[in-house]
């Protein structure tokens, strides 16, 4: 069962507000403590074809109001898709605790579908694993982004870059207040990153508390501009901590890449960029690091 810690609300709220869930946040909490996550992921695995698991999903009541009309099964699969999609990147934008699992089983529900989508379509597009507690494409995923950015680079000449981040001590935050609060810091910092970048840059969750960033078209001053914003938002933040009902400030180290000036392969990129993050660190943490001309990586 999920636990009723990861599932308390805000306080001070009022019982009446609604959200995606549908309902007031009293009968929310009712239906998520009461919700189990691994047999939910026991049903997931059952499904045989998109339609038998768009029809199961949605007798779940965690996922009411996602077609308020009830006429889910009457869409396209390519709607369906891009409905569920809309869910997952709506429900980012409340930050409340019911909202959190909701992100995550959306996540594990697109990951089941697309295992399902039938191959060979004129029209599918391209899908990556998604993180279930981020929302974010699994680290997986980067190097064939950043090959697509090379692919147009050497097509079109536009410039790319990668930002390597890496929460400073945040092992100190998950021995202080635990692993859940751990786990919301990284949700959190995923919604801020995602939310201070343009449509055209991706976000990675790479591994652990480390997120990747891809800008596009970006030149090396622009580059460095963004990371220094990205860094100075996060020192400014307050992330809230739901196990103790406080707020946790950390800082970021970002290692800053530029193709074709600093690597010109996806993996040498990647590498170059993770260098430099580690370069941020050893220079003292919370701040943006190039690894300077004539250095070497390995």
């Amino acid at each position: 069962m999920v636990s009723t810690a990861f599932l308390s609300t805000n306080q001070g709220g009022s019982h009446g507000h609604k959200d995606l869930l549908g309902g007031d946040r009293e009968s929310q909490n009712h239906l998520l403590a009461d919700f189990d996550l691994i047999g939910f992921q026991k049903g997931l695995d059952q499904m045989r074809s998109w339609s038998e698991l768009r029809d199961w999903v949605f007798g779940e009541p965690t996922f009411k109001g996602l077609f308020p009309q009830g006429d889910y099964e009457t869409v396209s699969q390519e709607d369906w898709f891009r409905s569920l999609e809309s869910g997952l990147q709506l429900s980012k934008l409340n930050d409340s605790d019911g909202l959190v699992l909701r992100r995550i089983l959306i996540s594990l529900v697109l990951q089941r579908a697309r295992g399902l989508y039938p191959i060979g379509q004129a029209q599918q597009p391209v899908m990556w694993a998604m993180d279930a507690l981020t929302g974010l494409p699994v680290g997986a995923a980067l190097e064939p982004i950043v090959q697509k950015c090379i692919d147009t680079y050497r097509k079109s000449g536009a410039l790319f870059s990668i930002l390597f981040i890496d929460i400073d001590q945040f092992k100190r935050v998950n021995d202080q207040f635990g692993h859940l609060a751990g786990n919301r810091l990284l949700a959190q910092m995923a919604g801020l990153l995602k939310g201070a970048l343009r449509e055209s840059d991706g976000v990675v969750r790479y591994g652990g508390d480390e997120f990747v960033v891809v800008l596009e078209g970006a030149s090396a001053e622009q580059s460095w501009e963004t990371a220094e914003r990205l860094r100075k938002k996060v020192e400014a933040s307050r992330f809230h901590n739901i196990v103790e009902e406080a707020f946790i400030q950390v800082t970021v180290s970002v290692g800053l890449a530029v193709c074709p000036e600093d690597a010109s392969t996806s993996l040498q990129v990647i590498e170059t960029a993770d260098f430099a993050m580690f370069g941020a660190k050893r220079k003292g943490a919370n701040q943006v690091f190039r690894i300077p001309k004539g250095w070497s990586v390995s």
